[in-house]
């Protein structure tokens, strides 16, 4: 009796699992709407050949930054004994940085009202707690 149970609960569960996606199919995505030139008119001609124009998209961009606090990103500000470099050379010049460690192993006690608590900086260990 119970095997029966048991074949009837595998079959009955493959069962969801098979027809689920059958009877409930995920929604398919929508594709964007395509604009016709005839409906869109002169104005969808007018996008393209902006879109294709680097120095309109730039000022479009620049355009965008001027509401922003702040220099625009890429530059790179000036100061006394700064020179100006491109972002690319910028970033080729920094030296990579360097890891930091501890010489020696530390504790950090840790006091509260409840427990004292001290810490290892060798693993973030936690050494000991006792209660207050």
């Amino acid at each position: 009796m119970d095997q029966r149970r048991l074949l009837l609960a595998i079959f009955l569960s493959m069962g969801v699992i098979f027809l689920w996606p059958i009877l409930f199919p995920p929604p398919q995505p929508v594709p964007p709407p395509v604009e016709l030139a005839d409906e869109a008119g002169r104005d969808s001609g007018a996008r393209d050949s902006a879109a294709l124009d680097p120095e309109a998209e730039a000022s479009r961009s620049a355009d965008l930054w001027e509401d922003l606090d702040g220099p625009e990103p890429g530059s790179v500000e000036e100061g006394p004994g700064v020179e100006a470099e491109s972002g690319a050379a910028a970033v080729a010049a920094s030296p990579p940085p360097t890891a930091v460690a501890a010489t020696g192993e530390e504790r950090l006690t840790v006091e509260t009202g409840t427990f004292i608590a001290t810490l290892t900086n060798r693993g973030g260990n936690l050494e000991s707690v006792r209660l207050s």
